[in-house]
Formats: C-alpha cells, structure tokens, sequence
C-alpha cells in the first residue's frame, strides 16, 4: 500500500476528534473561551444533552466580523505568538484548535460584537463551510450555537451515552467552573430548566456548598500555605466527613481543572492512608508557568510539575496546618465513684449500664447450656499464622490451603473487643470477624433471595435528603432501577424525597447508603450491569451487617458460624478474609517453645 496525503476535510476531521470527543469537550472549550475574553457572565444552554443544542452566551469583549472568520480557522489564536508563550500561560484556550475542530462537525452559528461597533456579525458554519455572513444587531459579546453535533461523523455519533448521561457530565463540568470562577456569574439552562444560577461570591465556600448541600460550613478547615513561589489554599472537610470514593476531592491548577494522580496521592499523604473515609477537598494550586507543562493533553486536563517535590511538601503543611488548626484541645474531669451499700458502684446512669445487644437472625431458642457444639468435617483454612500476621497486623505472605479442616467438637468461647467471636476445635483457636461474617451472609442472601430482603419498606415520614443537581439527575434516570432495590424515590429541584426503603437496610443507614448506590450508578453505563448490582448488594450488607459494639445472644453467634460453614464461606464481598486459625503449635513456635 502506498503512502498518500489525506485530503483535507480528512485531516480536519481527524483533528476535530482530538479536541471534541462527546458534547462536554464542546461545552468545556467554548466556557473557556469566554473566559479568556473576559466576560463577567457566561449562560449555558443545552438540548438532549447536548446533542441537539450546546449554546454560549457571554458579555466578553467580543468579535469583529474579519475576527470570526479567521476564529474558524485551525490553529489561530489571540493567545499566544511564538514558542516561548507556551512557557508563560495565563489563558486557558492557546492551542488554536477548539473553534476549528467544533465547527468542522457540527452546524454552528456565531453572533459577535465589539463595544466600538455599533452592529455585530453572524456566521453561520456547517461541517466546516462557511454558508452566510450577515450584520445582525446583538449585545457586546458573544453568542454561539452548535447545533447536530457530529451530523457529518454517523460512527462518532452512535457512540455517544444517552442524552441523561451527556448531561450529567455536562453538569459536573459546570460545577468544576463554578468552583474556579467565583467571581464571573454562571448560568445552565438544561431542557428549559434553570439548574444553577451561580451569582458572584467572594467566598468560595458558598458555591461548594451549593454543589455539595449535603455538606455545612463548619463541616470545612481552611487551607493555606505558601512557599518557593507556590501556594496551596482551598478547603477540606474534617477527618471523618467523607466519602469511600474520591469523588469530592477537586484540584485546580493556575484556575484550571486538572486531574493529575500526584496530587491525590499528595493529599492522601498529608491526610493519612488509614482514614476510612476520604475527605472532601477542593485545592487551589497558584504555580508559577515556567514550574509547569499544560501542554500535555488536547483537553489539557494533565499538566507536568518541574518541582514536585516541592509541591507536595507544601500540600501536606498546608493540610496538616489546617488539621491542627481544627482540633479543639479539651480536659474531661470524670466523675469520682461513689460508694453504695453493696460496695464500690460507677455513678453512670441505669441506662448507661444496660448492655446493647443485637438479634441477627430472630429470637434466640431458649436452652440453657451456656456453649453450643457443632460438628463439620470440611472448613477451609484461611492462612497459615505467621509473627507478623498475628502481632504486627500484616496479612501472611503465605498462600491459603486449599485443603479443607476437619471440625469436630467446635466450642464458642466468647467475643474479643466486641468484633472478633472466638472458637476452639480441639488444639486450634479460630478467630472470626462478626462485621465481615454477616456481611457476606447477608450478600449470599440478596444475590439468592432479593425479593423478601429488598420489599420496600415504608416510611411513616418520608426522608427529606439534599442533593446537587448531579445525583439528582442520577436518581431520575434510575428511578425504576431504585424501586426494584426497594427504594421509591420522588427527585424535587433540590433534593430527594425517599418514601420506601429496602427491609434489609436500616434507616439510620439510609442516607450514607444511598448515596454510595448514586456513586455506582455514576459508572453503570460504562461498566457490566450485573457488576453494578452486585456493587449494590455488597453495600446493603455492609450497610445493614452488625457492625463492632454490636454485643451478640450466644444464639446469634452460633447461627452465624454455622451459615459460614454450611455455606463454606472464605471472604467478605470485598474479598477481606472472615477467619483466622492459630494453633498450638503456632503458639509454641511464638513462644520458642518447640
């Protein structure tokens, strides 16, 4: 095969696919170049997701006629004018490339005017030719429509998400320039419908908290520090105020969204890998051009730190500033004990003294034996116990037999620290983890049983639940999805209104849990339904399992060892082991007895 030269309305389509890759690029590039051209108010329309209409209105300074025709043009730009202005960025358009690649696919009408023209101009483009140019009376600034986006590319077409899904991250993109445009007044209209109307604020907390109204004021630190030309500033949520996702964790970069993997890693540093939860944070890196590379990626989303090690130097003492910062130092004086006429007795209260106890499968069968016995021949070792499994809490580097343990005489003995029930067979301790146990039980059951575990509940008062537009829009699409999992759910302008919930989930558990199941439901046309579900059953379990300080009847204890073992049970839905054995001759090799 022979080497050609492609024509050009190839080239130019192969370029239009580098820029704009679904409506949200169109929309990304257009917001910016509004923007860079100074406008104090941007308004956002969108059709079907965009598919139908993406159309951006700003106060800017505007176009003249000459100006819009060489605007459509590749790689021209008002931005830069050699090589070395790559090196001094202060815009976020430079490549020239963004109007161009929109223009070649789609049919795009461009309304413009200067403050010194007394009429503006249209142009009106299809697949990159220019159909009519006319003068047309408008307001200083710029007005443009794309309309049909990808008419001329079927393929690139069919592939797009559904028009709920190209919203959505239409959406979430706008939240991201709300959050690094305080001060410029941003509008989107979707189908008709105002969803947010974010006014100028000098306070940025105000738009984070539009955009997560789950969240209040005193639930943020501030962050703050500054050092080699470089600052940190933003603000987190205290340890304990998260998410089991990273979805609330947002960086900037000069004003610009980034996604970058060392940051998050920075943070996770500054904050601690051992937090259960991850913190919200929205960060704010002030760098200076010649310290980094935005001319990475076409949709510049990545940039490249000369100094990083500086950079994350500086990001853990401003997060750990902020921490301390946040911690209120406290000396509780407890109540001295006090005598009573049958000796020494704690002044707490009756009801602090009564013992909580849970009943996981129903009401305990009446026996007066204080131990229960319970034979199986087959139980599947987890891991041999190693020193550092056992007392240091590392996982054994050992492989786990697939050999089963043959169990006889199998004797509860009681529960360590409330989460750990305790058994013997013959020379052997076994050790298993309640939570994990009856999580996965539980797990077994949905996958086996949905319908009796997910009847919908209801509720006497339904439960109000405040959510940004982005779950909201979520919860809409999936609405009958959520009533087959038991939950009914009626979505209002600014929050959720949930009527129903599954029997298996606890109420008190509602709140978390759902919006775990909207985190799912983010990623559920990109990935295989039934990973989806089982995603969801896992988290109903964990949800709804009894959790450490539940204090388990002896009976409970009992059913819930035999299930594992009838069942023949080896790990959580997470895939974290549910027992461990130690036995005595583990026991004499650690105390050098052997």
């Amino acid at each position: 095969m022979r080497i050609i030269e492609l024509p050009a309305d190839v080239v130019k389509r192969i370029a239009a696919g580098e820029v704009v890759v679904r409506p949200v690029s169109v929309v990304k590039e257009l917001i910016e170049n509004s923007i860079d051209a100074g406008a104090k108010t941007v308004t956002l329309y969108i059709e079907n997701g965009g598919k139908s209409l993406i159309e951006v209105i700003d106060d800017g300074v505007g176009m003249e006629r000459d100006e819009i025709l060489l605007a459509i043009k590749p790689h021209t730009t008002s931005k830069i004018k050699d090589v070395s202005d790559l090196y001094s960025l202060s815009t976020y358009g430079f490549r020239g490339e963004a109007l161009a690649s929109i223009v070649n696919v789609s049919e795009t009408s461009i309304i413009s005017k200067t403050s010194n023209q007394a009429i503006g101009s249209e142009v009106i483009v299809r697949g990159g030719e220019v159909l009519k140019v006319n003068d047309i009376s408008c307001n200083t600034g710029t007005t443009i429509r794309v309309r049909n986006l990808f008419f001329n590319i079927p393929a690139r077409r069919r592939f797009l998400s559904s028009a709920n899904i190209e919203a959505r991250m239409i959406t979430e993109l706008f939240q991201k320039f709300m959050l690094s445009l305080p001060q410029t007044h941003l509008v989107l209209i979707k189908d008709g419908e105002q969803i947010y109307n974010a006014i100028p604020t000098s306070d940025i907390l105000e738009r984070i908290l539009i955009i997560f109204p789950e969240l209040r004021a005193d639930h943020f630190i501030k962050i703050d520090a500054e050092d080699n030309g470089m600052r940190v500033s933003g603000y987190m949520t205290r340890l304990g105020i998260g998410l089991k996702n990273r979805i609330g964790q947002i960086f900037f970069v000069n004003g610009r969204y980034v996604r970058v993997s060392q940051l998050y890693k920075s943070f996770e540093v500054a904050v601690g890998s051992s937090a259960s939860l991850h913190p919200y944070c929205i960060m704010y890196l002030k760098i200076p051009s010649d310290m980094i590379d935005v001319n990475v990626h076409p949709q510049k989303l990545e940039v490249k730190f000369s100094k990083y090690q500086k950079l994350q130097e500086l990001i853990v003492r401003a997060v750990r500033k902020g921490l301390s910062s946040s911690i209120s130092h406290k000396i509780t004086v407890q109540k001295p004990l006090r005598s009573s006429s049958m000796g020494v007795e704690s002044s707490r209260t009756a009801d602090e003294k009564e013992i909580r106890t849970s009943s996981v499968f129903g009401e305990p069968r009446k026996s007066g034996s204080s131990s229960f016995v319970y034979e199986r021949d087959k139980f599947r070792k987890v891991s041999k116990v190693s020193e550092s499994s056992l007392f240091v809490g590392n996982e054994s580097k050992e492989e786990a037999s697939q050999e089963y343990l043959r169990i006889s005489n199998l004797r509860i003995i009681g529960v360590l620290g409330e989460r750990y029930i305790i058994c013997q067979q013959a020379d052997k301790l076994i050790f298993v983890d309640q939570h994990a146990a009856h999580e996965r039980i539980l797990y077994e059951d949905l996958k086996s049983k949905s319908e009796e575990l997910l009847k919908p509940q209801i509720l006497a008062f339904p439960i109000e639940l405040k959510l940004d537009q982005l779950r909201l829009d979520i919860l809409r699409e999936k609405k009958e999805f959520l009533k087959k999992l038991g939950f009914e759910i009626d979505p209002k302008h600014d929050k959720a209104v949930i009527k129903t919930l599954p029997t298996i989930l606890p109420s008190s558990k509602l709140e978390e849990t759902l919006r775990e199941i909207i985190s799912e439901l983010r990623i559920a046309e990109f990935v295989d339904e039934s990973k989806v579900l089982d995603s969801i059953y896992a988290k109903l379990a964990c949800a709804s399992a009894v959790k450490t300080s539940d204090k388990l009847q002896l009976q409970d204890i009992y059913e819930l060892i035999k299930k594992l073992l009838d069942r023949k049970l080896l790990t959580c839905p997470h895939g974290r082991p549910l027992m461990l054995e130690i036995s005595e001759k583990d026991l004499d090799r650690w105390f050098k007895r052997s």
